[in-house]
């Protein structure tokens, strides 16, 4: 059962008290995720996680014996189809977070039910730190491709949604990093395929037009940098990430970068 997460959870977010009237159950569990909005983190994630949690909680509670008419107004096809889902299970599913209220008795979520709403920021985000990897392979780090080619194996999974075309583009670079990875003994191969990833990469970040390429790029060295100091700093690797992460909320925010490289420093002595 494959469910437009975005159309059909808008309409329970936008509706969500006459759907606790028809759910009383669930008033516990949807206060507990609109409080987990105010985290930190990626926004768009963020949002879309809330989305899809506060549907799956419709989607899956028992519907034996509740008047789902008020609810059949919403003519959307996948609410419609949320709203008839029957649960296959009926023990308790573990609350997700302790101090979360106890879930009504729904089945497990099977993820292959579950559409991933995409995530341009998050796409982007790895994205620029993997051209961040590629400028160091072409400065002699040969062995940071593969980490760029994790990287964009993560934006392929954060594109999932509607647009095909960034999920195609993003596919397009996976193969042109796989090819330096399996072409290395053709220099020019190596070349091709090299030039061929940046050029996609700077593309994708040009056309994303919510920052200039050249804040992507910092944005890119601050995930790096994070990356190399996680093992032996991570308290700074956490400070880096949070200015990382208003930066991407923000592109006119200015990290304390010299506060950063200080911090830095004196982990070192």
């Amino acid at each position: 059962m494959n469910v437009n997460m975005s159309a059909a959870a808008a309409i329970v977010v936008q509706h969500k008290e006459e759907f606790i009237k028809v759910f009383p159950q669930v008033a516990q569990p949807i206060k507990f995720l609109e409080e987990s909005k105010d985290k930190p983190g990626c926004k768009s994630c963020i949002r879309n996680k809330y989305e899809r949690d506060i549907l799956t909680v419709i989607m899956l509670s028992p519907k034996d014996g509740l008047d789902l008419g008020p609810l059949m107004k919403y003519d959307e096809p996948q609410l419609i189809g949320a709203l008839a889902y029957k649960p296959k299970h009926n023990e308790p599913r573990p609350a997700p977070d302790a101090s979360m209220p106890a879930l009504p008795p729904i089945m497990p979520v099977i993820k292959e039910e579950m559409m991933r709403d995409g995530c341009p920021d998050c796409v982007c985000k790895h994205l620029s730190q993997a051209l961040i990897l590629m400028d160091e392979v072409v400065q002699g780090y040969p062995e940071h491709v593969k980490l760029a080619l994790a990287h964009a194996e993560r934006a392929i999974r954060y594109s999932t949604g509607k647009n095909t075309k960034t999920h195609n583009k993003l596919k397009e670079l996976r193969d042109s990093l796989k090819g330096i990875i399996n072409e290395e003994k053709s220099i020019q191969s190596t070349e091709f395929y090299l030039e061929r990833s940046r050029v996609i990469m700077n593309e994708m970040l040009e056309d994303n037009m919510s920052h200039p390429l050249s804040v992507w790029r910092v944005i890119g060295h601050m995930g790096e940098a994070a990356d190399e100091c996680v093992q032996d700093n991570p308290l700074l690797a956490s400070k880096i990430r949070e200015e990382r992460l208003a930066l991407m909320e923000d592109h006119m925010y200015r990290p304390p970068l010299a506060k950063l490289l200080n911090d830095a420093r004196k982990g070192r002595e």
